[in-house]
């Protein structure tokens, strides 16, 4: 996770977030992540997204047979 502080009003957040699996089959995870004000933009994501509600997304993730995968996003949040 990173930080920047834009001014005294705007801040960016970025997340990299990586599920592995021990399971011999792939399966599909889903990752719900809460975002901590009402107004934020995605301006950068690896993988498209779904909007639950003003704070919530969701992105689905297939991973291999014991192996790895990841999600990158960026949120800008403003006031």
């Amino acid at each position: 996770m990173s930080f920047t502080r834009k001014n005294n009003c705007r801040s960016s957040e970025s997340y990299k977030i990586t599920v592995e699996s021990t399971r011999k089959e792939p399966v599909k995870v889903e990752v719900l992540e809460t975002l901590s004000c009402s107004e934020w933009k995605i301006t950068d994501s690896s993988l498209p997204y779904k909007v639950i509600d003003d704070s919530h997304i969701l992105f689905e993730l297939s991973v291999l047979a014991q192996g790895k995968a990841e999600v990158n996003y960026t949120v800008e949040y403003t006031p």
